[in-house]
């Protein structure tokens, strides 16, 4: 198994859009389940981050480089 990461080295990319929440997760299911849970809306799709996931590729390319 791989080791879990550590706080500070999930990168929290999936970003609740409720007014007045902060939450961020760094997983699209763990973004439903907390939208689910506080009753923020309906659930979001892979589709809503599309453009967000190019470009972190994109920034993940350029540190290897």
């Amino acid at each position: 198994r791989r080791p879990r990461r550590r706080y500070e080295e999930i990168e929290r990319l999936y970003k609740c859009c409720w007014i007045g929440c902060e939450k961020a997760y760094g997983t699209l299911s763990h973004l439903n389940t907390h939208i689910k849970g506080q009753s923020h809306g309906s659930k979001r799709k892979p589709e809503d981050f599309i453009e967000m996931r190019k470009a972190w590729k994109a920034r993940q390319r350029q540190k290897e480089t």
